[in-house]
């Protein structure tokens, strides 16, 4: 879920942590069913 044009300003510093937490959680679930 990319936007391009009007973000609001620190929306992308709000957001950051959260994907790079779902990534993780992902990778582990990933690992996990192998």
């Amino acid at each position: 879920m990319i936007w391009e044009g009007d973000v609001p300003p620190g929306f992308e510093v709000l957001v950051a942590p959260v994907t790079g937490y779902v990534a993780k959680r992902s990778v582990q679930l990933g690992q996990r069913i192998q």
